[in-house]
């Protein structure tokens, strides 16, 4: 997953460069659209070659798009929920740049990077600490609390990480 994750984010960092060398910044947009469409694409084949994925059900029945489309709603939530996500972030982008010009469009990137960033370092931490204790057979109540101390032990790390980079962007 790491190695995707980097994969991707790389092909989108070179599509940005790429599309901003060749046509300013209507090639950023279209680079870093290339850019998603090939990573995605590639991490497809990836996770077909080599993890083995399969796209269609094996010889018995078992897996493939028969087992997944029982996963279909949820499945479906998710990845709109990641297009509209994305898709709204592009446009008030250009919304920004069309109506306000571009060192209003750029403050609100940067705004954006910012936030950005503090949410890929929560949401692995979540995942990997918070989920799993919230996950098991417990009380609320011991939900409640372990979610607190959670939370708790995040904010000092959490402000000490954020202020730099809101003094210092």
């Amino acid at each position: 997953a790491a190695l995707i994750n980097f994969a991707s984010a790389f092909a989108l960092a070179a599509g940005a460069v790429i599309g901003v060398a060749l046509d300013g910044l209507n090639g950023l947009y279209a680079g870093t659209a290339i850019a998603g469409l090939l990573s995605t694409v590639g991490a497809g084949l990836f996770l077909f070659r080599d993890v083995g994925v399969r796209w269609v059900m094996g010889r018995r029945g078992e897996g493939g798009l028969a087992e997944a489309l029982r996963h279909f709603p949820a499945s479906a939530g998710f990845y709109l929920t990641m297009v509209l996500s994305a898709g709204s972030l592009f446009l008030i982008r250009y919304l920004v740049l069309a109506h306000m010009g571009e060192a209003p469009a750029g403050f609100f990137q940067s705004g954006m990077s910012i936030a950005l960033t503090a949410g890929a370092v929560l949401t692995p931490l979540i995942n990997l600490y918070l989920i799993p204790i919230l996950s098991r057979k417990a009380p609320t109540t011991d939900k409640v609390a372990a979610c607190e101390r959670f939370m708790m032990s995040l904010l000092p790390v959490m402000i000490l990480a954020i202020i730099p980079i809101l003094c210092f962007p």
